[in-house]
């Protein structure tokens, strides 16, 4: 197998699922991809799933590309709803938000942390102080309220370890929220800014970003005016 063919089943190994924009981004140099990945296709290594808004579909590894790049069979199962709109948001986040970030695996987090680290999604933020952020993925419909509440105790419960803590404190360990509008990410920024608890504001505790980052439902609006940079 060539070696950018080992690249491509890694980078959908990784983030569980591709689409066409963050590909050719990423392995590509903003050329089509194609060919290659009708070849792959064919070849019985990568799974093509519609299940996007707009007749959208997206690339997933199949059994024999997981087994190729020494990855779960998991990672060829087909994912319910949330689960396809987590992986679809992160890929997002890593490759079309305008900063470049990479998608961690458990044991490159607790390499970091220790056994203490937070459960959960994390990605590593390339800039001049690199930053880990916890990443919070709620239903599109989850009340913002309940989502504010998420986020809090997910920040009361990381600083409980004293790694985790430090990390926190020296703005190197954060928490990303995503939201599909942007009136939703208005409103968890102002709950968010002006939360108050025991130990003080939010604010204070921990570094929380919101981000306006598309699903499954709201993909080909966003595609519409993106463009990986």
């Amino acid at each position: 197998m060539e070696e950018r063919d080992l690249r491509i089943l890694k980078h959908v190994g990784l983030y569980r699922i591709s689409i066409r924009p963050a590909l050719e981004h990423a392995l590509f140099e903003g050329r089509s991809c194609g060919n290659v990945m009708h070849r792959l296709i064919r070849e019985g290594f990568v799974q093509y799933r519609k299940g996007l808004a707009g007749n959208y579909s997206y690339y997933q590894l199949s059994a024999k590309g997981a087994a190729c790049v020494g990855l779960p069979r998991s990672r060829s199962a087909e994912f319910g709803a949330q689960a396809l709109h987590a992986h679809l948001a992160i890929l997002w986040y890593c490759f079309m938000d305008g900063t470049r970030r990479f998608r961690m695996e458990s044991p490159q987090v607790e390499h970091l942390l220790g056994p203490d680290a937070p459960p959960g999604d994390h990605c590593l933020e390339e800039a001049a102080a690199p930053r880990m952020f916890l990443i919070y993925v709620p239903g599109p419909d989850t009340e913002v309220r309940t989502v504010r509440d998420q986020v809090v105790a997910k920040v009361h419960r990381a600083r409980q370890y004293d790694k985790v803590r430090a990390w926190m404190e020296a703005r190197r360990y954060a928490i990303v929220v995503f939201s599909e509008t942007q009136e939703r990410t208005r409103s968890l920024k102002s709950l968010l800014g002006d939360h108050k608890d025991l130990d003080g504001r939010l604010a204070d505790q921990a570094y929380v970003r919101v981000a306006t980052i598309p699903g499954p439902r709201t993909l080909k609006e966003a595609l519409r005016g993106a463009a990986p940079r």
